[in-house]
């Protein structure tokens, strides 16, 4: 995977990690995408919205374009041979109604011989309280997957583990996140009264091809076909969405098996790149909480730890693993 930045260090900090964090946008540019947004959007959404949920074809190649007319110069000074697609506006509005819990990105090019980024530029300084990203570090060499409509999520028994060795990444305004799709990764709550605004775009090598992967959600055999895409299948994805494309390639069925791990063996993953990583307050767990080890304070929805045993501590007990 070592080649796609030009920086040898940030290149070897990609590679083990998954993500790199790097200036990008001068406090200018970040007003000018301010303006863009307030342009488009004077009442904010009332949940978790990318301005490729619109159905306004407009709308979506004005805010791509714009985004890839401050980004594609900056990009090329620090990626090899790179080309990037899908910019948009990413929001979390407040008081957790855009929550997003941790997960995997769709598999957008054959993983196994080629590499796709995604990019995450917040309009404003971004912490726990204001719905800053999380990373479960090194996570997108756990276990190979594909990831598309209708694929599992190999992590869904997992999401205590998951939960309590991700780690926040704090950003000023204007830094650029770049992080790996299949790196695990999520958001904690917005809980300020003001919408969080970012900016979205993924990186690709430069003549990969663009692929979609689908289950057929009706199908007893749950068979993953694979489509060579393009960029305007997924920026008009709102259209077709959830309905096997009939305007693309297909390229058949892939003969793949969706293995998980089990949590002693995620537990020792995590531990490579995080060891002995305690359990901070959970403000980054999906809105419901998981287990009986939560308690929610309605009054300003936090989210804090009761002293009972928590779910990572049994699993260690279990598997021998820190005494």
């Amino acid at each position: 995977m070592l080649g796609m930045l030009k920086d040898k260090a940030l290149d070897e900090h990609m590679d083990t990690f998954g993500y790199v964090i790097m200036p990008f946008l001068a406090p200018d540019e970040i007003e000018l995408f301010k303006q863009l947004y307030k342009k488009h959007h004077p009442v904010p959404p009332p949940a978790f919205y990318k301005s490729y949920f619109s159905p306004d074809y407009a709308y979506k190649m004005e805010v791509e374009g714009k985004i890839k007319e401050f980004f594609n110069a900056k990009l090329a000074n620090q990626f090899q041979n790179s080309f990037a697609m899908g910019g948009m506006f990413v929001v979390k509005p407040p008081m957790q109604k855009g929550h997003f819990p941790a997960h995997q990105d769709w598999s957008f090019v054959d993983e196994t011989k080629s590499w796709s980024i995604n990019m995450w530029c917040p309009l404003e300084d971004v912490n726990d309280e204001n719905g800053n990203i999380q990373v479960l570090l090194g996570s997108h060499k756990f276990i190979e997957t594909i990831r598309g409509y209708g694929t599992p999520d190999v992590y869904a028994d997992l999401r205590e583990i998951v939960d309590d060795y991700m780690v926040p990444l704090p950003m000023k305004a204007g830094e650029a996140l770049f992080f790996f799709h299949g790196l695990v990764h999520g958001s904690t709550p917005n809980t300020t009264n003001n919408t969080r605004v970012s900016l979205g775009l993924s990186l690709l090598p430069e003549n990969t091809p663009l692929l979609y992967h689908y289950i057929d959600p009706e199908s007893e055999k749950k068979q993953l076909e694979r489509f060579i895409s393009n960029e305007d299948f997924y920026i008009n994805y709102v259209h077709h969405r959830n309905k096997r494309p009939t305007d693309l390639e297909s390229l058949g069925m892939v003969d793949f098996s969706f293995e998980q791990l089990s949590p002693d063996a995620l537990i020792k993953k995590c531990e490579v790149l995080n060891p002995g990583k305690s359990l901070s307050p959970k403000r980054h767990l999906p809105d419901i909480g998981f287990g009986e080890d939560l308690i929610m304070v309605k009054d300003d929805e936090t989210i804090i730890p009761s002293p009972k045993p928590t779910f990572l501590q049994k699993i260690k007990e279990l598997c021998g693993i820190g005494q």
